[in-house]
């Protein structure tokens, strides 16, 4: 009763590097598992801290394990790393590291670089362990704990819980299986569909901003990194001339990138003479072109070494022109503004703030001028990112999921999906929406009939 499709592996210690090993490197005498957890394993034995360790007392371990000093064997030590055998194709790898342990058991380098291989990957660091961790019933309940939900994600089809809030719902859409693109990631946002080649279906972009990661996947060629070590640019939106606007949290700016992903010509990084907080998400009005972007004050408290210039939160919109555009901010009066949306027929702006836990809608009064605000819907929960489907809701991530509103801000549906939810995007084709939603860990696809 075994499924051969379902089978994981995972070790400790020098059992963690083979479980690893067994993922990663190809062997003609064995089959690769389905998910790998290596538990307080070394990924690297060409790092310096292997290096210093044959050189010294440690000889008589690593010697005879690789066949010599590091110098006599390099090759072997390149070889029994599971870090220089990663690849496109390798199945999902987690990592399990007790605090107290080794860092390099937290493998940093080998699950940066399965993320940027688009690889599912995870890191759970258990408080106040050892090394020898299983040798404690608590620690090792917590290990066991922690691979059971590893491997569950990476067996299962996602299946995302949708409930009916109203009798008045329209029938919700009947969505293919969802797919489970990477994973593991610091922080996860900005889904943005763009077209793709003819024939070939649409291309959905999303970064992974807080590991300096943007990726590009399509049903034809998989997932891919896009751009690498960006400034933690958390969002890119496309423009009618073919370039796409961004904003970088690392830098505090808006930029404009080439529609491969080069960054260009930076279009803000002040107003009034001091710098940006944090800009975090925008929206391009689909007639006027202006741009309207959020920027919270995010994570100063973890960075002590930057200050907070500005004297609030502001929605700004950026008026571009030849001569270098303008830079407006009608919205002053929000806590913590977050994700941002415009309605479709052009004539509203909602903008999420996720201190206080609600939408709130502005009407547009002129190309970079609002009326009041009002609330548009309440929360329990955090807010995150705002996307309009194409049936005219608004896909609200809130908590552990999205909800969906219609056009009076009344919740017909909750959609969960027991991850912190952070963005959604649409995209039509030949009757079929393409949807994608991103979680702080992952991103998820799937489609249904738009007829």
């Amino acid at each position: 009763q075994i499924d051969p499709e379902k089978i994981g592996i995972i070790g400790s210690s020098a059992g963690g590097h083979l479980a690893l090993l067994s993922a990663t490197r190809p062997a003609p005498e064995i089959e690769r598992p389905n998910a790998a957890i290596g538990l307080g394993a070394q990924t690297d034995f060409t790092a310096p801290h292997i290096q210093n360790a044959v050189e010294g007392p440690r000889h008589e371990l690593y010697g005879p394990f690789l066949g010599g000093s590091f110098r006599e064997a390099y090759h072997n030590y390149r070889d029994a790393s599971p870090l220089h055998h990663l690849s496109h194709d390798d199945p999902p790898v987690g990592i399990i590291s007790g605090e107290l342990d080794q860092p390099s058991t937290r493998a940093s380098r080998f699950r940066h670089e399965a993320m940027r291989l688009g690889i599912p990957t995870d890191l759970e660091v258990i408080a106040n362990a050892p090394h020898a961790l299983l040798r404690n019933a608590a620690f090792r309940k917590e290990a066991v704990a922690t691979a059971r939900e590893f491997f569950e994600k990476a067996f299962e089809e996602p299946a995302p819980v949708v409930e009916s809030l109203s009798d008045s719902a329209p029938d919700f859409p009947k969505l293919q299986p969802w797919t489970r693109l990477g994973g593991g990631y610091s922080g996860c946002e900005g889904a943005q569909w763009l077209p793709g080649p003819e024939n070939s279906g649409p291309i959905l972009i999303y970064a992974a901003h807080h590991d300096g990661l943007f990726f590009r996947w399509s049903a034809e060629l998989g997932l891919r990194l896009w751009i690498d070590e960006t400034p933690e640019t958390s969002t890119l939106r496309p423009t009618a001339g073919g370039s796409l606007i961004g904003v970088d949290q690392s830098t505090r700016l808006l930029r404009r990138f080439s529609n491969v992903g080069v960054p260009g010509e930076v279009l803000v990084e002040q107003f009034e003479e001091k710098r940006l907080n944090r800009p975090n998400d925008l929206r391009i009005h689909p007639t006027t072109k202006r741009i309207w972007f959020t920027d919270p004050n995010f994570l100063f408290r973890q960075r002590p070494l930057e200050t907070q210039e500005l004297p609030g939160q502001y929605v700004f919109c950026y008026s571009p022109s030849p001569n270098g555009g303008t830079l407006a901010a009608p919205i002053r009066d929000l806590d913590l503004p977050n994700g941002i949306a415009i309605s479709r027929d052009g004539k509203a702006l909602f903008v999420g703030d996720s201190k206080r836990r609600q939408v709130f809608r502005f009407q547009f009064t002129g190309p970079s001028s609002v009326a009041k605000r009002e609330i548009f819907a309440n929360f329990e929960e955090p807010i995150d990112g705002l996307a309009f489907s194409p049936q005219g809701h608004l896909w609200v991530a809130a908590g552990n999921g999205f909800s969906l509103l219609n056009e009076n801000g009344e919740a017909i549906y909750r959609m969960t999906l027991n991850e912190k939810a952070t963005s959604a995007a649409f995209f039509v084709e030949d009757q079929i929406t393409h949807i994608a939603v991103t979680t702080r860990e992952a991103a998820y696809v799937s489609r249904y009939s738009s007829q």
